[in-house]
């Protein structure tokens, strides 16, 4: 996927070969024309914004299944971000789950566990880290799985594969961050 963004007199493009090498083509239009092919660090998955991030953590989807099925469904590129926006604005004006069920148009209770989801989405996409994002992640699933109960190797197993999705998402966090897990591994050891 090629992405052409104007920026003053600079053209950038990002450009993918066949053999999934990335460069980015910069044309400077300065009385002239420039060339430049700047490689770029090979992503597995689209990068995402922040809101798309927002959209992932809210309506529970993996960062790397969301970013999947971003220019292919418009769910994932208009309506879930589109959401995210609309609650943004209604927590940023001090409103609630009344506000964002009459501009969602859903029932009060779905509004209420979106609005939760949203608030600890937001407390997990705005980490400063990925494995500061990683750590808030595992916490609000174990701490979920606890609420639901764990009475069972079936509840277990359920937040054993929780937690497998979030260190699959601390790997999409350290792709963007261009970072190894071994960069964090201090961290993790506290």
């Amino acid at each position: 996927m090629s992405l052409m963004i104007l920026l003053s007199d600079f053209y950038v493009q990002r450009l993918t070969l066949s053999d999934g090498r990335m460069f980015i083509l910069l044309l400077v239009i300065l009385g002239g024309t420039s060339l430049i092919l700047a490689p770029v660090k090979n992503m597995k998955y689209e990068k995402m914004n922040e809101i798309q991030l927002l959209a992932a953590e809210t309506f529970a989807y993996s960062y790397a299944n969301y970013a999947d099925h971003l220019g292919v469904n418009l769910r994932f590129d208009k309506y879930m971000p589109n959401d995210i926006k609309t609650i943004e604005k209604i927590v940023s004006q001090g409103g609630g789950a009344e506000e964002i069920a009459a501009k969602l148009e859903i029932e009060k209770e779905a509004a209420e566990r979106v609005l939760s989801s949203y608030l600890v989405a937001k407390e997990i996409v705005s980490a400063d880290t990925a494995v500061e994002s990683f750590r808030l992640g595992v916490k609000q699933s174990i701490l979920y799985a606890l609420e639901e109960g764990l009475n069972s190797a079936e509840d277990i197993d359920r937040l054993v594969g929780q937690i497998c999705y979030r260190a699959a998402d601390l790997a999409y966090l350290l792709d963007m961050e261009e970072k190894e897990l071994s960069d964090y591994s201090e961290i993790l050891r506290d």
